[in-house]
């Protein structure tokens, strides 16, 4: 193996796994915006549903930063 394929297999084990890492703050963040929007409105919270909404955004930027790392490991 090539000094090389050595740096590429390292860095797509890298991409990898920060592929995983953002998945479970994907995750996380999905159930955060679940929980705090639920209990937000039951309660009538607005902290809890402003929490809801930045858990939201947090979320996307996860999940773009999937789709962004799936395409670098291309």
């Amino acid at each position: 193996m090539t000094g090389n394929n050595r740096q590429d297999e390292g860095r797509k084990q890298f991409l990898r796994r920060g592929r995983c890492v953002e998945t479970a703050s994907l995750v996380y963040n999905i159930l955060e915006v679940g929980v705090s929007l639920t209990a937000g409105f039951l309660t009538g919270s607005s902290a809890l549903i402003s929490w809801g909404v930045d858990s939201i955004v947090e979320a996307n930027s996860a999940a773009f930063m999937i789709w962004r790392l799936h395409g670098e490991e291309k």
